[in-house]
Formats: C-alpha cells, structure tokens, sequence
C-alpha cells in the first residue's frame, strides 16, 4: 500500500477568547522502532483530550502536538522489530496524542486486536478504558485470583470483564457511563486472548 505523504490532523489555536480546533494538513508520520501506523478510524474524547486542547496537559516529549490519546484504525504500516502485528490488522490504541489525524504513530505494546463484535469506530474508545482497569487493577493493585474488588466508575464493565478473563470476582456498582460507551461495551464480547 502506498501511503500518502499528508494527511489532515486535527490542530488547536489558543487564545484569549478559548481554544479553537481547526483542521491542519500535515505529514504523515512514520512509524519508528517497535512502531505501528494506523489509518484512523474512530477516536476517543477524555478529560485528558480536553485538558489538552486547553492547554492544561501538554503532550509528552516527542508526541505530536495533535490531540487524541486513544485511537481504532487499520494497520498500515509496522516496524520490523514489531512481532503480533501486520498490515490490515484492525486495532485500538492508547496514544501519546495524535488520534485526531487521519493517520498516528502507536507503540505496539499499547496497541489491542479489536474483537469482532466490536466495530472499528466505536473502538476508538476502547483502549483508555482497558489500559486503565489493567494498570489499576492488575498491576498497581495487584489482584490475584479468589480476590473481590469494588469499583464504580465509568470503567467498571471493563473492570467485570477484565476480572472474568483473570478469574476475580468483582463487586459491581452502577457505571457512570457515556449512553455510546455504555452500549458498545455492554454489547462487546471480549475475545480469549484479552
């Protein structure tokens, strides 16, 4: 596949009246060592997003100035060290910003295979939510197996299901979620190898 050498990116302009977010034509960006490059599909709105338009949450050290930490897309292109990946494979993705482009460079390790009865736009908001219920839960918290815990935020039917793959129990509250989010992950079957 021949990738084009622009694309269009979102952009933000600042200034006293507010942020403003315009459309920017802008290089594709290639991807680099243990590298994917994704042909967006759908992206995610957070509160980090947000912070970031406004200026509140800069984007890390070589991130692109581009806003949207979490993006869904086809793979287009992959760095010879990546192993798990290949071009055409449908994905979602946790970004250190430049989801809202038409094209965005994501580490491989922070990159999922989209289960099936997921559709490529609604994953654009998929990874920030298992990303976060994995490094709570699984990492920081350091759940076992036999072992309960009790969330209630808009994470929590990715908590249930992530506690089902990892065989917890889990003490459910209601969700605080979006009516989109809420619908495809409710609908979502998460496939064994999540």
């Amino acid at each position: 596949m021949t990738l084009p050498k622009t694309m269009m990116a979102v952009a933000v302009e600042r200034s006293a009246a507010g942020p403003k977010l315009y459309l920017k034509e802008m290089l594709v960006p290639h991807p680099g060592p243990g590298q994917i490059l994704i042909r967006v599909a759908g992206a995610g709105v957070n509160r980090a997003d947000l912070l970031q338009v406004e200026g509140h949450h800069p984007p890390p050290p070589g991130a692109p100035e581009t806003p949207g930490l979490e993006a869904s897309g086809t793979i287009v292109a992959v760095d010879q060290a990546v192993t798990g990946f290949r071009v055409g494979d449908e994905v979602a993705s946790l970004l250190p910003g430049g989801g809202y482009a038409q094209y965005a460079v994501a580490s491989a390790l922070c990159t999922l295979p989209l289960p099936k009865s997921v559709s490529l736009i609604d994953a654009g908001g998929l990874a920030e939510v298992y990303f976060t219920v994995w490094s709570n839960v699984f990492d920081t918290a350091r759940l076992k197996a036999g072992e309960s815990f009790l969330g209630s935020s808009s994470c929590m039917r990715a908590d249930i299901r992530s506690s089902r793959r990892q065989d917890r129990r889990k003490n459910a509250t209601p969700a605080k979620c979006s009516a989109r989010r809420a619908r495809w992950i409710t609908e979502m079957r998460i496939s064994s190898h999540w």
